[in-house]
């Protein structure tokens, strides 16, 4: 245990220091008042101050309340008020009559107008890292406008933490009031939260299956007949539908009609046999097997899912189509309710019908999966794309300068 002093003109002020260089991790174990003579032999008066002394662990991880380039700024704060502070006194020490009234030093600022300057950009600091119990970018005024932002376009609270934790760390007090700065770093920040992949298409290892689950109503099968298109017409690969949906009223007739409109072929499989019976027939390159929606509370139903798919004779790639509209609390529930039928990647579908993206890129940070592709619309083939960070997050800082643009109006 090492222990260290700190004064201030009022014990709040001593303490801040402390609190200012160790957080909360210190235990005040001292504190007086000594008395400090100003002028020459002491003829001007007598000044109090406050002095604490603290002890700290040494050998613990220092736990600062910013980042090192923000503490370097702090203490350059610091060392401001008491350079101009010794300034004043010795200016008082040779002094015989006061200045006339509201009269400053010849070519110098007012004291008193920049030591108040100083001490109010410590405040702003200090109540930014007071309250050890919350995340200090809730108090910094450069970043509010941020997490009212994530707030409003449905983050999920821990994304929000993280996002505000990392502005915090990556921008100086100064840096935090440029917009343009703060902007650039957010957006740089939300990308790196998106992960993406290439789908397996184009791969000339034999057959595979590409099967979508998924709740029900987030389009699998427009999408499914959307990835058909591209394989079948574009690439050139012989493909097979596969439809296990026989709960929506008219699923498998939506199918059939992609199915006839593309010329091929379509197997209806009720049962796991069926299914098998369908795959060794080795005739395609490509399976893509429609399932039924499923609600992501019910275990059971996802079970039927999950012994379907098991031990099947080709390799299978799971991939989980969500909607771009499901609030972030939900979607977070489907990502894990859903993580026992072993998916890797993601689809995102309804992208036209929102502005709020928040929910998606949160539930993609925190499941860790792939995103592959975007869906907007019900066109086929066009309405999909390959999904790229850079494109969702950029449909995100168009609301941000949106909100931002009507906040200065």
């Amino acid at each position: 245990m090492a222990y260290k002093t700190f004064t201030g003109e009022s014990i709040k002020e001593a303490r801040d220091a402390a609190r200012l260089e160790f957080g909360d991790d210190f235990k005040e174990v001292d504190h007086k008042i000594t008395v400090h003579r100003t002028g020459l032999f002491g003829l001007f008066g007598r000044k109090e101050f406050y002095q604490i002394t603290v002890s700290y662990d040494e050998t613990a991880p220092q736990r600062r309340s910013g980042s090192s380039r923000e503490m370097a700024e702090r203490v350059e704060i610091l060392e401001r008020i008491k350079k101009i502070a010794e300034e004043r006194r010795r200016e008082q020490q040779v002094r015989t009559e006061p200045l006339p009234h509201n009269e400053p030093a010849t070519g110098k600022r007012p004291v008193g107008d920049e030591i108040a300057e100083l001490k109010d950009m410590l405040a702003t600091m200090m109540q930014a890292g007071a309250d050890a119990g919350r995340r200090k970018t809730a108090h910094h005024p450069g970043f509010s406008r941020v997490r009212e932002f994530l707030l409003s376009n449905d983050f999920g609270r821990d994304c929000i933490e993280q996002t505000m934790e990392h502005l915090e760390s990556s921008l100086t007090f100064r840096q935090s009031s440029d917009e343009e700065l703060v902007k650039s770093t957010l957006e740089a920040w939300l990308t790196s939260l998106v992960r993406t992949a290439v789908p397996p298409l184009g791969e000339d290892e034999g057959p595979r299956v590409l099967a979508l689950v998924g709740p029900t109503g987030v389009g699998k099968t427009t999408t499914l007949a959307k990835i058909g298109a591209e394989l079948a017409l574009r690439q050139h690969k012989r493909v097979a539908f596969l439809t296990m949906d026989n709960y929506r009223i008219g699923a498998q007739e939506q199918l059939e009609k992609y199915a006839e409109i593309m010329r091929l072929p379509i197997h209806m499989v009720h049962r796991r046999d069926q299914l098998e019976q369908v795959l060794t027939d080795g005739s395609c390159d490509y399976y893509l097997l429609d399932t039924a929606g499923r609600n992501q509370k019910n275990e059971m139903q996802i079970g039927e899912i999950r012994s379907v798919l098991n031990g099947l004779p080709i390799p299978v790639d799971v991939h989980l189509v969500v909607s771009a509209t499901t609030k972030y609390a939900d979607l977070a529930e489907i990502m894990k309710n859903f993580s026992s039928l072993r998916y890797q990647r993601i689809i995102a579908t309804k992208v036209d019908e929102t502005n709020t993206f928040g929910s998606l890129i949160s539930g993609l940070a925190s499941s860790g999966k792939e995103l592959v592709w975007l869906c907007m619309g019900q066109g086929v083939p066009d309405d999909i794309k390959l999904a790229e960070a850079r494109d969702l997050v950029g449909r995100v800082m168009v609301q941000y300068r949106i909100e931002g643009a009507l906040a200065h109006a």
